[in-house]
């Protein structure tokens, strides 16, 4: 893209493509844009070394063009150039309807199109926007003025404003295309909301706006008149005077220092820029330099990201589960309250997620896999915060960046308590007899077989089978509540003969299997059995002050390996051999 020519100012002259005699100096007219005559230099450039034709001298203010030579050079426009697009602008630089204030001036306007969209700053490219609102404030200053532009959608144009702000509040714009380009009716879509993002203005000590450049016209909205003169707190939102006041005290106690702030400028549609004002006092000439940089995008992802993570923390309060963020380096990012209230205690690094968790530390390595390696997880841990015992649900997930690089992990901590005791009593009531609370028969064999299976090197595993003697008389004679009351009583006493690992399950009406792992040998498994025989030795009390004889024949097999049928079957024998011999003495199988 080649750079935009210089705006060329109209004071006595006329821009290219005027009539001579136009305006009481004249002018000539140019060729078509991106064309130059042979001999000549580029369009609307004077020859070098001559002034302009008409211009005032060297050091003279350069005069506002008389209404009749703008309205001549206007039509003259129009003539030359047959169907080029045309616009009209009020002061804020934005579209109005040319076709009354082409009416009001005289000028034919037939065959040229208005310039679609809402500003010419929509066709131009950003580059050449820049100078955009300076050529516009020139044409205010000195009546007209041109400049050169490249077309958003490819190609040149020659732009040139005719101001009739003091007759009719207006100001027209005539678009000369170079050859073969056409204006679209709609723009492209642009890039970026505003062409101009820097605007700079000069400020008196009193905050009063002393001058301003045509990039903060663009900016703003506002023309350089109705800003000038002006305190600048006049435009800066009300919510934002007492920051302003600050930083400007701030801007003039240090001179030559920069002082940035953000704050919003009201913009001449009544709207709000968010922009970062840099500021430097300098006493030489006692102005304050502002520059306004427009930061309104960026201020609306910051808001809008405030937004959702406001959204998020607000979700993440009310869930029904501890939540977490974790950085690589274990720092906990966010923790919400429930997780608090679950751990009992203020959550801040990663130590504070497993201060209360109970027994092993799986729960310490699953959380350094997630931060070392991204290793997902979940697991069940029990914890004790104020005196309270719970089962929590650990589920660890890894975070990734936008470069996909891992950022940390998600934990969420659930309070899975009343599930895990729901799940420990359903297991109990498949596997235990629910009057004697022992194992029934099916778990007492996998106990057995449990047993078998990890017995150490010059060791056994002992099973011992009582059968209650005469049973069928207790129930006989003082009902089956009676007998429920000496199976139960039974039942505690076994338990209460027990060593640390050993088990005692119910297998039949008055049956009973105990089952000792880890016994030496026979000897040590007959000794056992004497044990429970005097334990059960002694009468059961039943309701109402009746007592009951309680005795039982004991069977004993003792085993280093086998099968666990064959074991519990030679121990079921060695009880009848006991039964029929009547003896209270523990019978041991021969295996």
């Amino acid at each position: 893209m080649s750079p935009p020519s210089p705006i060329t100012p109209i004071a006595g002259g006329l821009p290219d493509g005027a009539d001579e005699g136009a305006a009481a100096d004249g002018g000539r007219r140019s060729p078509e844009p991106g064309s130059t005559e042979p001999g000549s230099t580029e369009p609307g450039s004077p020859e070098p070394g001559s002034p302009e034709p008409g211009s005032p001298e060297p050091g003279s203010p350069e005069p506002f063009l008389a209404f009749e030579a703008r309205r001549a050079l206007l039509r003259d426009l129009l003539e030359g150039h047959p169907g080029c697009p045309i616009a009209a602008y009020d002061r804020a630089i934005a579209f109005i309807d040319p076709g009354p204030v082409l009416d009001r001036l005289a000028v034919p306007a037939d065959g040229h199109p208005a310039v679609g969209g809402r500003s010419i700053l929509e066709h131009i490219v950003a580059a050449d926007a820049l100078e955009l609102g300076a050529a516009f404030s020139t044409a205010l200053e000195r009546g007209a003025s041109t400049l050169d532009v490249e077309l958003r959608v490819g190609g040149r144009a020659r732009l040139t404003y005719v101001d009739f702000h003091p007759e009719l509040g207006a100001a027209v714009l005539v678009v000369v295309l170079s050859e073969g380009v056409t204006l679209p009716a709609t723009p492209l879509a642009s890039t970026t909301e505003h062409s101009s993002r820097l605007g700079v203005m000069h400020r008196t000590r009193a905050a009063v706006i002393s001058r301003v450049d045509g990039r903060l016209v663009s900016l703003l909205g506002w023309s350089s008149g109705e800003l000038v003169g002006h305190g600048s707190l006049e435009f800066v939102h009300p919510d934002d005077h007492e920051q302003g006041v600050t930083n400007w005290l701030d801007t003039l106690s240090n001179p030559c220092t920069t002082a940035r702030w953000r704050c919003r400028y009201r913009r001449r549609d009544g709207s709000w820029l968010w922009v970062e004002a840099s500021s430097v006092y300098d006493e030489t000439t006692d102005e304050v330099r502002t520059e306004l940089l427009d930061v309104h995008q960026e201020v609306e992802v910051q808001q809008r990201l405030a937004a959702r993570e406001e959204l998020l923390s607000a979700l993440a309060e009310t869930l029904p589960v501890g939540v977490a963020c974790v950085d690589p380096d274990g720092t906990i990012a966010y923790a919400n309250d429930r997780l608090g209230l679950l751990l009992g205690t203020d959550v801040r690094g990663v130590a504070d997620l497993t201060r209360t968790t109970v027994g092993d530390k799986s729960l310490a390595r699953a959380i350094e896999a997630l931060l070392r390696a991204g290793r997902p997880g979940r697991l069940v841990a029990r914890s004790t915060a104020d005196r309270t015992t719970r089962h929590l649900e650990w589920t660890l997930r890894a975070r990734h960046g936008a470069d996909g690089a891992r950022a940390g992990g998600v934990i969420c901590v659930a309070d899975v308590t009343e599930a895990v005791e729901l799940r420990a009593r359903l297991e109990r009531q498949a596997s235990t007899d629910a009057l004697t609370r022992c194992l029934n028969r099916a778990a007492t064999l996998e106990a057995v077989a449990d047993a078998l299976g990890r017995v150490p090197a010059g060791r056994g595993v002992a099973v011992m089978f009582v059968d209650l003697n005469h049973f069928k008389e207790i129930n006989d004679n003082h009902g089956h509540a009676a007998g429920d009351a000496v199976l139960a009583a039974v039942a505690g006493r076994l338990r209460g003969a027990l060593r640390p690992g050993d088990v005692v399950g119910r297998v039949g009406g008055d049956e009973f299997v105990v089952v000792s792992p880890d016994l030496e040998d026979r000897e040590a498994a007959r000794r056992a059995a004497e044990r429970i025989s005097q334990r059960l030795g002694n009468d059961v009390a039943l309701t109402g002050g009746t007592t009951v004889a309680v005795s039982a024949s004991i069977g004993v097999a003792w085993a280093a390996g086998g099968s666990p049928d064959e074991l519990v079957a030679a121990a079921d024998h060695a009880m009848y051999r006991a039964k029929r011999a009547a003896s209270l003495e523990p019978v041991v199988a021969d295996l």
